[in-house]
């Protein structure tokens, strides 16, 4: 029996594949390179993270290695959640969603953690209608309430309470709100959503 061909310009014709827009911005807050290697490396024995070809081998690491890794980790949290940047950052999507997308396409916007998903939220909010955005977190409350960001994640999660994943997920697939979409580490791949 022979096998059949199935090639992209048959998923293209056949309108499985779509094209992806994906334009990227410029806000002037950048860390360069060299300046995210060391942040990364720093007190951080090279040896122990040469190996590493996945995010599962972190777990086979010294624990003293996964500490300082989280700590640098912080140091790069730190730059990504600056006030201003969220500011800069949040205002030019606002400016470039209204422009470009609005009433074409939604959007995904990834933060880097669920606090900078509740951050982008309010600063949307102030150039947006507070419908046109939507947070999808989990909803796992964190019990180290002296720490302020995550006291803001549990009192967004309690505020929030009436709404589920898979309700939002059907409003922003299905509906005309929400038009952007804020998630840290949910439906990065494999999310069907023709809008986007």
């Amino acid at each position: 029996t022979p096998l059949d061909k199935y090639f992209i310009e048959d998923s293209i014709r056949d309108k499985f594949t779509v094209r992806l827009v994906y334009q990227p911005r410029l806000v002037n807050c950048h860390l360069q390179d060299d300046n995210l290697e060391n942040i990364l490396h720093t007190d951080v024995d090279i040896s122990d993270i040469d190996d590493i070809d996945d995010i599962d081998d972190i777990e086979d690491l010294p624990q003293e290695t996964r500490q300082r890794i989280a700590q640098n980790l912080n140091k790069i949290n730190s730059f990504l959640l600056n006030r201003q940047r969220i500011e800069m950052v949040g205002k030019d999507i606002a400016s470039h969603f209204k422009a470009n997308c609005d009433g074409k396409f939604k959007a995904l916007l990834i933060a880097p953690n669920r606090y900078g998903c509740i951050l982008y939220k309010k600063e949307l909010d102030k150039y947006l209608r507070t419908d046109d955005s939507e947070v999808l977190i989990s909803n796992n409350k964190d019990k180290n309430t002296n720490n302020p960001a995550k006291q803001a994640i549990n009192d967004f999660i309690d505020q929030n309470t009436d709404k589920s994943e898979s309700d939002i997920i059907d409003h922003f697939k299905e509906s005309e709100q929400p038009k952007i979409l804020i998630v840290t580490s949910k439906l990065l791949t494999g999310f069907d959503a023709p809008v986007l």
